[in-house]
């Protein structure tokens, strides 16, 4: 006879913890010489704003890449957890 599957867990109605959630605090700060809304990538005058408005202008990361060579694709990513997460504007 087969073993049964074991039974689903109930739904707790949570999407799974994303990983990334929080990232962004060790890539991002905020700046008040650079902008007072959009913090910055760490070491940098580059808003995350600034990447975000880039990607969604079509820009790939390669681009952002060559463009922005101080960056990193974990600060691409930083930037895009930060504005997940605050669901705010984007603050240019």
């Amino acid at each position: 006879m087969p073993a049964a599957e074991p039974a689903p867990e109930p739904d707790s109605g949570r999407a799974e913890a994303n990983p990334d959630d929080g990232y962004w605090r060790d890539r991002l700060a905020f700046d008040d010489q650079v902008s007072d809304e959009s913090p910055v990538v760490r070491g940098t005058w580059v808003t995350a704003g600034q990447i975000v408005s880039l990607l969604v202008d079509g820009w790939s990361w390669d681009d952002v890449l060559r463009h922005y060579p101080e960056l990193t694709e974990r600060d691409i990513r930083a930037c895009l957890a930060y504005t997940a997460e605050t669901d705010g504007p984007i603050a240019l």
